[in-house]
């Protein structure tokens, strides 16, 4: 059974193009930008760029690191900002963070 639909995560900032990726650094893993578009053809060994979309009730999706299964995109605050991270996330627990307002005035 597949994981998801493959995907790649291309940004352009400042007319450059930029990859994201996932690596180590010390025993933390982390998603980084790589200068230079992502390749057409992903190898085998590429699968540090291959996030897998998991969608759940046609409205919100979740991407699984292709290179670390079980590992999510998520958001970390560091130094006041919230940035892009990876989390370990358990089988069938429920990481679905929902926000409303209403009445705000």
């Amino acid at each position: 059974m597949p994981r998801g639909i493959p995907i790649v995560f291309q940004i352009k900032v400042a007319g450059s193009d930029y990859h994201m990726y996932c690596t180590e650094e010390g025993d933390r893993k982390v998603v980084k930008f790589k200068e230079g578009s992502a390749p057409k053809n992903v190898e085998d060994n590429m699968k540090n760029i291959i996030f897998y979309q998991q969608t759940f009730d046609n409205t919100y999706s979740q991407f699984e690191s292709a290179w670390a299964l079980g590992w999510f995109l998520c958001t970390e605050v560091a130094n006041r900002s919230h940035i892009l991270g990876l989390k370990k996330v358990e089988k069938n627990q429920d990481e679905m963070i929902a926000v409303g307002l209403e009445n705000v005035q």
